[in-house]
């Protein structure tokens, strides 16, 4: 063969192993201030029925 087999590849959504907005890191980044503007918080949900994505 001459190719080496591919192998694949694994995306962590939480490199650090716990969500967004608990870690210090991330309070002040640009997107948590923007979605903190918007009226986001950690037990609503994205989306105009806040049922959407809540783990950031």
């Amino acid at each position: 063969m001459l190719a080496e087999p591919v192998k694949p590849t694994s995306y962590v959504l939480q490199p650090r192993g716990k969500p967004l907005y608990e870690d210090e890191s991330n309070a002040n980044s640009f997107g948590m201030r923007m979605l903190t503007k918007m009226g986001w918080n950690k037990d609503k949900g994205l989306g105009a029925k806040e049922d959407g994505s809540k783990d950031f």
